[in-house]
């Protein structure tokens, strides 16, 4: 994932708290550290798209039934969006 929109590809880290943590490559393969994001629970799963369609990657952080969306402007800073929880949907049986 391209958090700054520099080009070059970097790295997003969920751990076994409550943080995501996004490092920034420099382009010579060394990372700083650009931010560190506070979540709801430690993550499970995290994806990249771009919701909004300005061309730069918004990052989702889910664990279990909820997860976090992080607009991303590509300026490496990802303010954080609200905490959502995923609708579940019953499926009735087919009529047969």
């Amino acid at each position: 994932m391209d958090v700054d929109g520099d080009g070059d590809l970097d790295l997003v880290i969920g751990r076994d708290e409550p943080l995501v943590t996004l490092l920034l490559n420099d382009g010579t393969g060394q990372f700083a550290e650009g931010a560190t994001l506070d979540v709801v629970d430690p993550p499970d799963r995290l994806a990249a798209c771009d919701l909004d369609g300005n061309g730069a990657m918004e990052l989702l952080v889910g664990n279990g039934s909820r997860f976090s969306v992080f607009a991303n402007d590509g300026s490496g800073a990802s303010p954080r969006g609200p905490t959502m929880r995923r609708r579940r949907r019953s499926r009735s049986p087919a009529a047969t």
